[in-house]
């Protein structure tokens, strides 16, 4: 797995048996990425040299007191290829047999990671500009209980350069969480790549890459916490990840205090088990002369389609839509064990993104400014969501109607008829003084859309679109789509016993007429149709008509 985690720093300052298992190991601390050259390295990592840029003091003009130091980035990997890297394989050869696969596997993703970060460019953080970063890598062999256990600490200093010398916080550290998923699923392929081409047969365990000739049995005979793990899940019946970290964390807070082992005494016991079960390095590879299947660029290319389609399918059916990095991590880890390569992945998951008619992944443009991606499936899936949101409504509306049936049908009948009384005392009571309103007709149809809500069928069908078009689980689907509803019906009433005077009625249309005459009558409202304005007798018609009886009059020489 792949973890960021904030830190203060003192565990890589303050903390000398980091610096030692690492000389253990045989690969010393480095250097990855150097700030762009805007920062002065020593050519060694050194403690003084990551105190400096964990507190930031020597780099930065003001510090806050509550400042992140530095992000603890951290590469795990499974127990077998732990047994296998370091476990099975002479102390004298691990420099360069074993421990160079660990930083060559996750070194990638942190050069990137490094590479692309970005700087505050204005006072408040509104404008980002491109910087630089770097990091410290260790490597080390064993876990909390002093059994083997391969992983690599990254400490990122909280410090970015940019091109144009300044030292900043880091402005974009958010995405290095996103990425996690997508920097273990990336280093767990490239590390399944490299053993593949040394010969090893490799399997896909989780999220992660395993060795296949390695039995379960060995594994949980040299892991303290699978052994705690496993007895717990044994005599309480869980099954949840959680659960099982849980009880594997406390099997490490058992241990107490950690403490720096022997790699010699941990090399000895892990071949001595090994013998065991019959494992040796060489039961774990290929027959001699047989290539490995994933460097068949045929067959490597089939492999890595077949890959990012299921990837599409099985996303598109378990989340309706999906973002990039979901996708990502789904190809990448899908594609552990199989024979085709990180490169191949790469290539067709990008294609899938970028080419709508490859495998019909569509965009899906968020209100929020973010993208998410659909499949074929993804339109069922959100039928199904509704249909099994649907049914649970029934479900509850059916309970709701047999509790209050439980109660009798007198009972119910006696409170009705109570209540039905007290509304229509309540409506007596509440009898407000006549008011007066007036609009004009070439605002009315703007007041009638004031008053009358979108009709029940059209505000069901948006209602029923957002809710589609919404993110989230079924639950949070429908209340996007009921608070959308909610929306579309609700109007603002006119008070009851208001007098309604419609000034120059003629010039308004029918179908307004007809929707205002609803409003009023739900609203208890008297409607006046006046062919007048406030400025006295209307224009137009009336106006030509008043003329054309001056005009008769003075003919007839009446006054």
């Amino acid at each position: 797995m792949a973890a960021v985690a904030k830190a203060g720093g003192k565990y890589y300052y303050e903390n000398d048996r980091i610096w030692r298992e690492a000389a253990q190991i045989g690969i010393a601390p480095f250097f990855v990425g150097k700030w762009g050259g805007r920062i002065a390295v020593p050519q060694a990592p050194t403690k003084d040299f990551v105190r400096d840029a964990c507190q930031g003091t020597k780099y930065l003009p003001r510090v806050q007191k509550n400042r992140v130091g530095c992000y603890d980035l951290t590469f795990t990997f499974s127990k077998s290829v732990s047994i296998y890297l370091h476990g099975l394989t002479p102390r004298s050869r691990w420099a360069a047999k074993s421990s160079r696969l660990l930083v060559d596997a996750t070194r990638p993703e942190v050069e990137r990671l490094v590479a692309n970060q970005r700087a505050n460019g204005s006072a408040q953080g509104k404008t980002k500009v491109a910087s630089q970063g770097g990091a410290i890598g260790f490597v080390n062999w064993e876990s909390s209980r002093k059994v083997v256990h391969s992983h690599v600490h990254y400490c990122v200093p909280n410090l970015t350069a940019t091109k144009a010398g300044k030292v900043k916080s880091i402005a974009n550290a958010r995405e290095m969480f996103l990425d996690q998923g997508v920097m273990r699923a990336r280093a767990n392929k490239r590390l399944d790549d490299m053993l593949q081409d040394r010969g090893v047969v490799t399997k896909r365990e989780g999220k992660t890459v395993a060795i296949a000739g390695i039995p379960d049995k060995m594994v949980e005979r040299l892991s303290p916490s699978r052994q705690a793990m496993n007895l717990a899940a044994r005599k309480m019946g869980f099954t949840s990840p959680r659960a099982q970290a849980f009880y594997a964390r406390h099997a490490r807070n058992a241990a107490g205090v950690r403490t720096l082992g022997d790699p010699d005494a941990m090399n000895r016991a892990c071949r001595k088990m090994a013998r065991k079960f019959g494992v040796t390095a060489r039961s774990l590879e290929r027959p001699a002369g047989t290539p490995p299947p994933h460097r068949n660029i045929y067959e490597a290319a089939s492999v890595a389609y077949d890959v990012a389609k299921a990837a599409v399918g099985d996303l598109a059916k378990k989340h309706g839509t999906f973002t990039a990095e979901q996708f990502l991590e789904r190809v990448y880890t899908r594609g552990i064990g199989k024979s085709t390569t990180l490169d191949e992945l790469e290539k067709y998951a990008g294609i899938a993104l970028g080419n709508p008619k490859f495998m019909g992944v569509q965009k899906q443009p968020q209100p929020d400014g973010t993208v998410r991606y659909s499949g074929p499936a993804s339109k069922a899936s959100h039928q199904q969501a509704a249909g099994q949101y649907q049914s649970a409504t029934q479900e509850a509306w059916k309970a709701l109607k047999d509790a209050a049936n439980g109660l009798g049908k007198a009972v119910l009948i006696k409170t009705t008829s109570e209540l039905a009384g007290v509304l229509n005392r309540l409506k007596e009571a509440v009898n407000p003084e006549a008011k007066r309103l007036t609009v004009h007709a070439s605002h009315l149809g703007h007041f009638v859309q004031q008053h009358r809500p979108t009709g029940r069928i059209k505000a069901h069908a948006k209602a029923l679109i957002a809710g589609l078009r919404a993110r989230g689980n079924p639950h949070e689907r429908a209340f996007a789509a009921e608070k959308t509803y909610a929306a579309l019906r609700a109007h603002s009433r006119i008070p009851k016993n208001t007098l309604l005077v419609v000034e120059r009625a003629a010039a308004a249309s029918n179908s307004d007429l007809i929707h205002l005459a609803k409003v009023a009558r739900r609203d208890g409202v008297t409607v006046i149709l006046s062919e007048f304005g406030r400025h006295g007798p209307g224009l137009g018609r009336n106006k030509s008509n008043s003329r054309h009886q001056q005009q008769q009059r003075n003919r007839n020489g009446t006054p």
